[in-house]
């Protein structure tokens, strides 16, 4: 990255004395000082601020992405029990695998009408 060069100044100034010419520098350093840690301090906030509306939006978004897909699976567990009802199944269990694999089986209990 090329390096723009610095812009300088002259500054010229003149006193009764040496102590006044001191104090006169030594004025203008600290009001020039002031004003560019102001001008930092103010950069840093708004930096800082759009860091945390960024945090804030990517949260809110997540927290409605799991919304909706909490709202989806309750949906299809809403049709799947209802499709099962329908079929005459009344209660799905869980089975505890007899092997450690992580297969789940399901035993499903019906009841078969007739009609």
């Amino acid at each position: 990255m090329k390096r723009k060069p610095l812009p300088y100044f002259m500054l010229s100034a003149s006193a009764d004395n040496p102590q006044t010419a001191l104090a006169l520098l030594t004025d203008y350093v600290s009001r020039i000082n002031d004003q560019v840690i102001a001008q930092d301090e103010a950069e840093f906030q708004n930096n800082l601020q759009a860091m945390i509306l960024a945090r804030q939006k990517e949260q809110q978004d997540i927290e409605f992405s799991l919304q909706a897909d909490r709202t989806n699976q309750l949906a299809n567990l809403t049709r799947s029990r209802s499709t099962a009802q329908r079929a005459g199944i009344r209660t799905i269990t869980p089975i505890q695998p007899a092997t450690v694999e992580p297969k789940l089986s399901w035993r499903i209990r019906t009841q078969i009408h007739a009609g």
